[in-house]
């Protein structure tokens, strides 16, 4: 077996979860790791995602996975009231408020669960920013579902800045799954665009370097799409839109009749 060690245990998890990455393109956040549970003697194992406090607290963890239990079977509201009382015995940490937040958010009780997120927000540091737009892109992501397209792009218009920054600095990479994440909801919020804007650096990078894939061309072809719809509905694109357009239109081109298949 692989052994890593790290005086603190977030390091350690971190060179685990990499050793496994070969393309380095891994987001890693201690605030939302991945762990599979199996309830009621069910064949397969489903992802829930917790913070790394579940190795070293018995009782949290024992408690965070009687919660997901809730999220499985749609007993939100006991989910709820698990939360609750945790938050009001003292352990107001973020990743609580978050868990509380997103419960609310699964019975639509929108206000509530943003109420719950900023309280999360609020506790959050600057190297906590993968946990901060997670729950930036949540708030977007309700109000999205709320029909509210102009608010959901309002919401995040901040943190598309910061990620297209991002992409200058030497961890770039460990936001790749954000910039993915953000231009599908830019995409169904009638941005797409501006979704192009935020990935196509990556995409190119990717193309160079013989590591574009059928999934990055897939949400590309669906911007794509999106683009080609709004246009027909009657949108008149600026000479500066038809040329990103234009753009995105060589680079699947290229990737469909050359890069799809190996010759």
């Amino acid at each position: 077996p692989r052994m890593f060690k790290q005086r603190e245990l977030d390091k350690a998890i971190e060179m685990a979860s990499r050793a496994y990455d070969e393309t380095k393109t891994m987001r890693f956040d201690p605030k939302s790791l991945g762990f599979l549970f199996r309830f009621n003697g069910e064949p397969t194992r489903t992802p829930y995602y917790l913070s790394s406090r579940m190795y070293t607290d018995r009782a949290y963890g024992e408690a965070m996975e009687k919660v997901q239990g809730y999220w499985h079977f749609h007993f939100y509201a006991l989910g709820i009231k698990t939360m609750q009382e945790m938050i009001q015995k003292g352990d107001r940490v973020p990743e609580n408020c978050v868990e509380l937040a997103g419960l609310y958010g699964m019975v639509h009780e929108t206000e509530k669960s943003i109420e719950w997120t900023n309280e999360a927000l609020k506790q959050l540091g600057p190297q906590d920013r993968l946990s901060r737009m997670s729950e930036e892109f949540r708030v977007a992501s309700m109000w999205r579902e709320e029909r509210k397209n102009d608010k959901a792009y309002e919401s995040v218009k901040p943190m598309i800045e910061e990620l297209k920054r991002l992409q200058t600095s030497p961890d770039s990479m460990n936001f790749l799954s954000m910039r993915l994440q953000m231009m599908g909801l830019l995409v169904s919020v009638d941005r797409p665009w501006e979704a192009w804007d935020l990935v196509r650096r990556d995409m190119y990078l990717f193309a160079q370097r013989g590591l574009l894939k059928i999934e990055h061309a897939g949400g590309l072809t669906g911007l794509y799409k999106k683009m080609k719809d709004m246009i027909r509905d009657g949108k008149q694109p600026t000479a500066d839109e038809s040329e990103r357009l234009q753009k995105l239109d060589d680079l699947l081109k290229w990737f469909y009749s050359k890069a799809l298949f190996e010759p």
